[in-house]
């Protein structure tokens, strides 16, 4: 395990002014310190027999002394106020295991811990999953209704496809919502064809429309979706707004070219929401 956790709080830790005034140095030079012993602590291989994360009995002070350039013996005397006051106990960082818990590593067999990637997977499912229990409450269509939620706002325009093995005729998609049709029929506002998929008992974006494939590859959160398709809504929902024959597409091909720049990725892969995003969020759940 290549990191270890450094709650809030830790810089203006009492405890460390504690340490600070019993070893005679600065605030500073302790937290220098206690963020030293806790990399070492986290970065214990495991080779030697008894040894364990947490373990700080073999920290060198001398060679801390020089790496942090202070004078000689301030580690160890900051060393022995950290024991006097409790936060080192029997040559362990004392509460390790407690608020480091080994769940967000590669997965532990022993302890049972998941994966990132595994816990991020269940997510997915679970999400897309409250998508679609969420939709079948509400697979008619009944209008819009300003005291539900965001979720339940999504669920009215993203359903499953339960009825659709008991239609022994396929319906007739509403006008601008399938590519089939697109070349017979003209373009259409937004507002039209979200009238015509109520008038013919369907949903916008059906549950298993490939944005949502798309999305779970991408790593994009079904949040972050529904703040798209609100915000889809809002902009192309003006009077004065493009028109066009297959609406469905055009939401597939935003989501993929994330035309409103509501996210973006980290450096660790990770999807996060803009600026741009976290307004649309804010004002879109006021709205709600």
């Amino acid at each position: 395990m290549d990191w270890f956790r450094l709650w809030h709080g830790t810089s203006s830790d009492p405890k460390l002014k504690w340490v600070a005034r019993r070893s005679g140095q600065t605030v500073a030079n302790v937290l220098a310190v206690w963020v030293c012993l806790l990399e070492s602590a986290s970065n214990i291989a495991g080779g030697e027999e008894g040894v364990t994360r947490g373990d700080v009995a073999g920290f060198d002070c001398e060679a801390h002394d020089a790496l942090l350039d202070v004078e000689d013996g301030t580690c160890a005397r900051i060393l022995a106020a950290l024991s006097d006051k409790g936060m080192i106990q029997a040559g362990r960082i004392d509460g390790w295991e407690r608020r480091q818990p080994k769940r967000e590593d590669a997965g532990d067999p022993v302890t049972g811990a998941k994966s990132a990637a595994q816990r991020k997977r269940e997510q997915r499912e679970r999400e897309r999953a409250s998508v679609a229990g969420a939709s079948n409450d509400d697979t008619q269509g009944h209008g819009e209704s300003r005291g539900i939620t965001q979720c339940h706002a999504m669920s009215r325009d993203f359903t499953t496809d339960k009825r659709r093995g008991e239609l022994t005729t396929p319906p007739i998609p509403p006008e601008g919502g399938g590519a089939e049709h697109s070349k017979k029929r003209s373009a259409i506002t937004l507002k039209t064809f979200l009238a015509q998929c109520r008038e013919a008992g369907e949903k916008p974006i059906p549950e298993g429309d490939p944005v949502f494939d798309y999305a779970d590859k991408s790593g994009i959160p079904m949040d972050y979706l529904r703040i798209h398709w609100d915000e889809f809504k809002s902009r192309y929902g003006l009077p004065d707004a493009k028109r066009y024959k297959d609406w469905r597409s055009v939401y597939r091909k935003s989501v993929r070219g994330n035309w409103f720049r509501l996210w973006f990725l980290r450096p660790d892969g990770e999807c996060a929401l803009t600026t741009v995003g976290e307004q649309a969020r804010r004002q879109h759940r006021e709205a709600a």
